[in-house]
């Protein structure tokens, strides 16, 4: 079994050519039943987006361009066995899996040697796990095998790294013998059959509530690049929705007394929850902040049976309000 088998950043890429000889692409035409075809690429997967073809659906496919569709990597915070952990996936796959030609899960643990006390890792030591990430992708990488490297887990003084791929044993014998130039560092390796990327979907990805602190990451580090001042109180509004009224009315007089006040109010939302709110307080917009409101907020939002929908604030350059 992997180290944890239990549930206990988007950018636009660039136009590219894909790392694999054309011939080896049997055609895949728009009408055809097998759909768009998927390119390996070294951190996930490119999607043809013009081609040409003769009118015999087995014929070889000419590839002319491709774009990389599913490279979303970021982090987020979690506790993994009672212990803190920082969990970095690959989210831009999460709508092509399962990848039945990859169904074996393979994993290989490092024991780091400067974790900080808390088991994460620490900036002494960033470095080096760097050089020996890229080191494993590229021992895996398109151009030798199929393997996938799909995230890591840091906890407990150990760095777990995920892959799939249609051939476990070949992977895993790839990543050990890599791993020989660097003798200083305990490792283990593992496979298992995993047709269902539970280790992906039921693991690695992030809950909801987590996904929210990405998206709540992604939001500030937004308003930073803008030159927004952090420490200046502002109005943040926030989004909920509802299944019925008296649920939001309930709701509201619960978040009346936290200091928020009814912004908007309709019935007409699209969906099970129709019942919109949009509430408002004004406080900073640091990180402690932002996480500590909106994460209040999501997890009262679930006790109503509502679904918290995200934030929004201005972005404040000066500490003078007009």
């Amino acid at each position: 079994m992997p180290p944890h088998d239990k549930r206990y950043c988007s950018q636009r890429k660039h136009w590219r050519e894909p790392p694999i000889r054309q011939d080896e692409w049997k055609c895949r035409n728009r009408n055809c039943e097998h759909g768009w075809p998927r390119i390996p690429c070294r951190y996930g997967f490119a999607v043809v987006q013009e081609f040409s073809v003769s009118q015999n659906c087995q014929s070889k496919l000419v590839l002319l361009h491709t774009s990389t569709m599913s490279d979303d990597w970021n982090f987020y915070l979690c506790r993994v066995d009672d212990q803190p952990a920082s969990i970095f996936v690959n989210l831009g796959i999460r709508k092509l899996v399962p990848m039945r030609d990859l169904n074996t899960l393979i994993w290989l643990r490092l024991h780091m040697l400067d974790p900080r006390p808390d088991g994460l890792s620490s900036k002494e030591e960033f470095e080096s796990l760097s050089v020996i990430e890229d080191m494993l992708c590229d021992t895996v990488g398109v151009d030798v095998t199929d393997a996938r490297y799909v995230g890591r887990n840091t906890s407990d003084g150990c760095r777990d790294y995920y892959f799939y791929s249609s051939n476990g044993a070949d992977t895993e014998k790839r990543l050990s013998i890599a791993m020989v130039r660097y003798g200083e560092y305990e490792f283990e390796t593992g496979s298992r059959s995993d047709e269902d990327w539970s280790a992906y979907l039921g693991f690695l990805y992030p809950s909801p509530r987590a996904y929210q602190t990405i998206q709540n990451r992604r939001l500030l580090e937004y308003l930073e690049r803008n030159g927004d001042l952090p420490h200046v109180e502002r109005e943040i509004t926030h989004w909920i929705y509802f299944s019925c009224p008296i649920k939001r009315r309930d709701f509201v007089e619960h978040v009346s007394r936290l200091g928020y006040r009814v912004v908007d109010q309709r019935d007409d939302a699209e969906g099970e929850n129709k019942f919109s709110l949009t509430i408002g307080r004004v406080s900073a917009a640091d990180t402690s902040t932002i996480n500590n409101s909106v994460l209040a907020l999501y997890d009262l939002a679930v006790e109503y049976g509502a679904d918290y929908d995200g934030w929004e604030t201005s972005i404040e350059k000066t500490t003078e309000r007009g």
